[in-house]
């Protein structure tokens, strides 16, 4: 092989050495700037989550006296369930999973023991808790399932 010949493939195998290290570069960049929006993207959905969710409860907390927490839960709960179902393809599983069951759990309980009066009464005695206070649990609950 010839001086040039040489020369040639040297130029040509250090330009395709430094095309390669440009690229893998530029794509770890770009790599590191698709997980930094994705971060960005999760961490601004539960805070709107969360926002809805203290927005409720400062509804809870402003019922009148005596306060209706069946009227309340009939509320909320399209609410919570819009903002819940909002999060289903930008959350972690384990995380999704969480605010799900708790849903569904705080749907249960507003439909069984919210429905009358007297079921209300029955909670109270049985537990010592009336129902603003379960439904502040649920509340408190869908807070921990984002951490």
């Amino acid at each position: 092989m010839s001086q040039t010949g040489i020369t040639i493939a040297g130029w040509f195998v250090t330009l395709l050495g430094s095309y390669w290290i440009g690229f893998r570069n530029g794509r770890s960049a770009q790599m590191a700037a698709e997980a930094l929006t994705n971060k960005n993207r999760i961490t601004q959905a539960k805070d709107d989550f969360l926002a809805v969710s203290a927005q409720q409860r400062a509804k809870l907390d402003s019922l009148p006296k005596p306060p209706h927490y069946d009227v309340f839960f009939n509320e909320s709960l399209p609410v919570l369930r819009e903002a819940v179902l909002k999060l289903q393809h930008i959350l972690p599983e384990e995380q999704w999973e969480c605010l799900r069951n708790t849903l569904r759990k705080y749907e249960a309980y507003g439909n069984e023991k919210l429905s009358d009066w007297e079921t209300m009464a029955e909670e109270l005695i049985q537990t010592g808790q009336n129902a603003g206070v379960r439904l502040h649990a649920f509340f408190d609950q869908f807070s921990r399932c984002l951490k």
